[in-house]
């Protein structure tokens, strides 16, 4: 009985002790710690959201990148970091669990709180134009036609450029080579050089050559067609079921970390993200807001793991 009465007390003191420091919180800077390096996505949306967040919450908001090992280093950091609310992951939400690397010094799913997604990020499949695929149709019946000939390429293995590469080809049902590139840049390049018969990157790195008429758009593997690209189909207008995927950018934070916390950052993202100049910007950035709880944002996230995980193998797909 002592025992249990011990633990109830050592439980009633924890309680206790996150409900002072939500009651209080912030009452000093917040570190934003991004896992990618200046000018991608992850780190566009945390400036884009951090100076109006530090407005909102009354203290300095430092955004910090840590790229290093694929976000991997920015990972553990705030997985391991105090359940107080100052040091935040910004990241994309289809890299926080990379199926594709063993034994991780984090659990992707148990040690962060979701907060909200900064942005959904969409994408869009490319083609070069020396080749003559017009449309998705017409890559999908040379592919059926000519088994393993295609290429596709990626940002590398087991990132989200490789996984959306994947997700077409099964659901088209068809072979085609990976790839890997040092980063979209890279990729786009090839595309435009012909040796890549096909890339899914994110619409803003490719939007200004579809527009130039250097790479052409096949088809957007989203549930709507695209604003900036409203004459370019859907996947599943084109005839290729189940190729959606979705990609974005979210905030986390270490798993402990007080509901009240958790849930005013929720409140403020959401708020930010429905400005007129955020969401000009994002839709600029081929971006839009994506509102989620911090309840539906960790049941997305442990979909997602799943499905990536069913990817990798299926795909046979391992780190570089």
């Amino acid at each position: 009985m002592k025992i249990l009465r011990g633990a109830a007390i050592a439980s009633t003191i924890l309680l206790f002790n996150q409900a002072a420091v939500a009651q209080s919180w912030p009452v000093k800077p917040i570190r934003m710690i991004v896992s990618n390096a200046p000018g991608g996505a992850p780190d566009t949306m945390a400036r884009l959201y951090s100076d109006r967040l530090a407005t909102a919450l009354g203290q300095p908001i430092i955004v910090e990148n840590r790229p290093a090992a694929g976000g991997i280093v920015a990972a553990e950091f705030v997985a391991k970091s105090a359940a107080d609310g100052y040091n935040l992951l910004a990241g994309g939400t289809a890299a926080l669990a990379p199926a594709v690397v063993p034994n991780l010094p984090y659990d992707p799913i148990n040690d962060f709180a979701g907060i909200a997604p900064l942005a959904d990020i969409f994408a869009v499949v490319i083609s070069g134009p020396s080749h003559n695929f017009k449309s998705l149709q017409e890559l999908v019946a040379y592919g059926k036609s000519n088994p393993g000939v295609l290429n596709f390429g990626s940002s590398g293995a087991g990132s989200p450029t490789h996984l959306s590469g994947e997700r077409l080809r099964f659901a088209a049902g068809i072979e085609a080579v990976h790839v890997p590139q040092k980063g979209a840049a890279a990729s786009v390049t090839e595309v435009m050089a012909g040796r890549l018969d096909f890339y899914v990157p994110p619409l803003v790195a490719a939007l200004q050559l579809i527009r130039a008429g250097k790479v052409r758009a096949l088809a957007s593997p989203s549930a709507q067609r695209l604003a900036l690209l409203p004459d370019v189909p859907t996947t599943a207008e084109a005839g290729v079921a189940n190729a959606v995927f979705q990609s974005g950018v979210g905030l986390w934070a270490q798993r402990r970390t007080p509901r009240e916390i958790i849930n005013r950052l929720n409140q403020e993202v959401l708020r930010i993200a429905d400005l007129r100049e955020v969401r000009d910007s994002l839709s600029s950035s081929g971006a839009a807001p994506w509102p989620l709880t911090p309840e539906q944002f960790d049941a997305l996230i442990r979909t997602d793991s799943v499905q990536q995980q069913a990817l990798v193998k299926a795909a046979g797909i391992k780190a570089d």
